[in-house]
């Protein structure tokens, strides 16, 4: 099997080449954040996951990354911003972003609602906070997959779990067409799992 930081950098360069950003000079700054993204989220699955088979790691590693990748462009903090300047709400994002400021890092999870829910108590560290996860690739990508974990024992499948992370966090009778664009796009099933020949 292919070592997963290079199943990443080629799924951020299948993702890129569209835009003929696929072959950017080694300096530049998408480059940075694909390959620290790409770090942080192996780094996660390794403290998440730490008994996963190869084919569980690159399953979730490609989902994470290509979430991030549209969720924040693989920013750690997209649309950050100096408090008290114009746009800028006190959580630190700019007005309009970010869900209005409700989601937090890489993945776009909405950590400080999760924390607050009686149903989720526990699922997250209470240390865990938006402000945290926007300042640490490595949590961001730990608290997007206990949701997911989460999500996936409620609502029963990979797919079910991500169409309950894109709505309110219920789960759906359907998968969602943007899950299941996004899971074709990380290499994966529309139902987001390896195909057979993986």
């Amino acid at each position: 099997m292919k070592p997963l930081f290079a199943v990443l950098i080629g799924l951020a360069l299948s993702i890129l080449h569209p835009y003929k950003l696929d072959d950017l000079p080694p300096e530049h700054s998408l480059v940075h954040r694909y390959n620290a993204a790409a770090a942080y989220c192996i780094k996660a699955i390794d403290l998440e996951m730490p008994d996963a088979t190869d084919g569980e790691r690159e399953k979730y590693a490609r989902q994470l990354f290509e979430w991030s990748y549209e969720e924040s462009s693989w920013f750690v903090s997209p649309y950050a911003c100096k408090v008290g300047t114009v746009g800028c709400l006190p959580s630190g994002v700019l007005a309009g972003t970010n869900d209005d400021g409700n989601g937090c890092g890489l993945v776009q999870t909405h950590v400080d609602e999760i924390q607050s829910l009686s149903n989720w108590k526990g699922v997250l560290d209470p240390t865990w906070t938006c402000k945290a996860v926007r300042h640490d690739g490595v949590l961001g990508f730990r608290v997007a997959i206990r949701v997911l974990k989460k999500l996936e024992a409620d609502c029963g499948s990979t797919a079910a779990a991500w169409s309950a992370y894109a709505g309110k966090l219920g789960c759906t009778t359907y998968i969602k067409p943007l899950v299941k664009q996004r899971c074709k796009r990380a290499g994966l099933t529309e139902l987001c799992e390896l195909p057979e020949a993986a």
